[in-house]
């Protein structure tokens, strides 16, 4: 298994935003799967924010994570978020989450950012277990989430 950058397989780009879109769309009632596809687009340059990581297992992609500058409207003093975080429904149960996360909270770490934030529905646990720390509870879209920090 290895941990790529998007921009290593561009080729995966309508998929992955068909992916993120179908999950999320709920949370971004305005945004359509030509803007989740742009969004992506923007993180296919050498930076690391905004950027997208692929977990991949014989060229396969399994799951994506991005870093981003910001994710969620009515936080914007809030950033560098960890966004897109996703793994493939008939991949899930493996690990390979946290394993993807790792490789992630590594890279940014290596560049420098000081922490990151994240929001989640339904997802505390592991992200608890990664070192993420509950700041506090928010609706997006009329959907309940916690909003999460990790200091490096």
């Amino acid at each position: 298994m290895k941990i790529i950058h998007l921009k290593e397989k561009p080729g995966c780009l309508a998929d992955i935003a068909g992916w993120h879109y179908r999950e999320w769309q709920a949370l971004y009632p305005h945004d359509t799967l030509a803007s989740f596809t742009a969004s992506l687009q923007e993180t296919m340059a050498d930076d690391i924010l905004p950027s997208t990581w692929l977990l991949t297992e014989n060229g396969e992609v399994l799951g994506t994570a991005s870093i981003l500058q910001d994710d969620l409207d009515s936080h914007p003093h809030l950033s560098p978020w960890l966004a897109n975080v996703f793994i493939r429904a008939d991949q899930r149960g493996r690990g390979l989450g946290s394993r993807l996360l790792q490789g992630v909270l590594q890279q940014a770490q290596e560049q420098g950012l000081p922490h990151l934030y994240l929001f989640t529905e339904d997802q505390m646990a592991l992200y608890e277990r990664l070192g993420f720390r509950q700041t506090e509870q928010a609706v997006c879209h009329g959907s309940p989430i916690a909003i999460m920090k990790i200091t490096f």
